[in-house]
């Protein structure tokens, strides 16, 4: 996989965001609700609804994290089955891998942690060596293992071009965090390149 198919996976990723009605209005409704609920967890608001702040910002996190991974999981299926796919059958698709899949996520996350702790290079590293794991849990119904162990043989030898796109990704995601109601938008294009990653690993 060269850095020629990295560049032509970023532009088809934010192609397919803004031309697929359906992932469309996925990410819009997703990047509303957390913005609607950060609102209100923010330090100036949260006090209004109870004095411990830790509490909205556990909801808030918790939350995340579940609508987070169901998003995930109807964006890489929709784009994997077509734009003929209902969304009805994806998310009963999603439904039925969503507990691989959560598992997937938090493992993944956890290892990272752990790894940036130590220090921030093995957690970048580990971050793109487990970048594919989710796709595996879908695509191919693996489970949390057996993911996690697929992204890590899929990178072997490709690291460095998947950083590069996960490098990409991230700056565009950083420009763009400043401007209210699109990062977490623009969020689900990072989303559409896993899945074209996972594919070209698998073809080569």
């Amino acid at each position: 996989m060269g850095i020629t198919d990295l560049g032509s996976i970023v532009k088809n990723s934010f192609v397919i965001l803004f031309s697929d009605s359906l992932i469309f209005v996925v990410a819009v409704i997703y990047t509303a609700i957390i913005d609607v609920v950060s609102f209100f967890v923010s330090p100036s608001t949260a006090i209004q609804f109870t004095v411990f702040y830790i509490l909205p910002i556990s909801f808030y996190a918790v939350l995340s994290i579940l609508l987070a991974t169901y998003v995930e999981g109807v964006i890489i299926l929709r784009v994997y089955k077509g734009r003929k796919a209902r969304f009805v059958d994806i998310s009963k698709l999603v439904i039925n891998r969503y507990p691989a899949l959560l598992a997937t996520n938090i493992l993944a996350s956890i290892i990272v942690f752990l790894g940036t702790i130590a220090f921030v290079i093995p957690g970048v590293y580990l971050f793109v060596k487990l970048f594919l794991a989710p796709v595996a849990v879908l695509i191919d119904g693996d489970n949390p293992i057996d993911a996690l162990r697929k992204s890590w043989a899929l990178t072997n030898k490709k690291w460095w071009d998947i950083f590069a796109i996960v490098l990409v990704m991230g700056l565009i995601l950083g420009l763009i965090s400043f401007i209210p109601y699109v990062s977490a938008f623009i969020a689900s294009a990072f989303i559409i390149t896993m899945f074209y990653v996972f594919r070209a690993a698998k073809r080569k």
